[in-house]
């Protein structure tokens, strides 16, 4: 049976629960951040969803790679072109490789406008080079194992 004492105390609890949730709205996204950031989780701004979204609409026809050709500049996306960097970046995360930096923006401004679709080149190199900076800072902190579990139980 329950006692009245019992039910007291968890009624007691639930209104303390209720009231902390309703008057105090503590963000958790920066605890979860920096307690993931060391395994490469990788922030997100609003402007990443649009980017991709557009990068999403790629129909692979070529004609970035074909601008990109007549303006001699092939590469500057990476040694396969344009069009796999935008399909990169669509189905994977699009940190693989960092945007060199002769990739200017008069030549993304040209591939945009060379796109029947519209991909936003802009948008895209400023993500990667983002992210890429992002990952390159997460992969020079500890593990999150590491920093647990004392040095002498990971050494073999």
């Amino acid at each position: 049976m329950w006692s009245i004492e019992s039910v007291v105390r968890l009624g007691w609890s639930l209104f303390k629960t209720v009231l902390r949730s309703a008057f105090s709205r503590r963000r958790e996204l920066p605890r979860f951040m920096a307690q993931y950031r060391p395994d490469g989780m990788l922030t997100r701004e609003p402007a990443d969803h649009d980017a991709v979204i557009g990068a999403g609409r790629c129909i692979g026809c070529g004609a970035c790679d074909v601008r990109a050709i007549e303006l001699g500049r092939a590469d500057a996306l990476g040694p396969r072109g344009p069009m796999c960097f935008v399909q990169g970046i669509s189905r994977q995360a699009g940190v693989d490789a960092p945007v060199s930096p002769q990739c200017s923006s008069e030549l993304l401004d040209a591939l945009s406008q060379a796109c029947p679709v519209g991909v936003p080149f802009v948008a895209l190199t400023e993500l990667v080079r983002r992210r890429h900076a992002e990952l390159s800072e997460a992969r020079k902190m500890p593990a999150f194992r590491e920093s647990i579990l004392p040095p002498n139980l990971t050494s073999g």
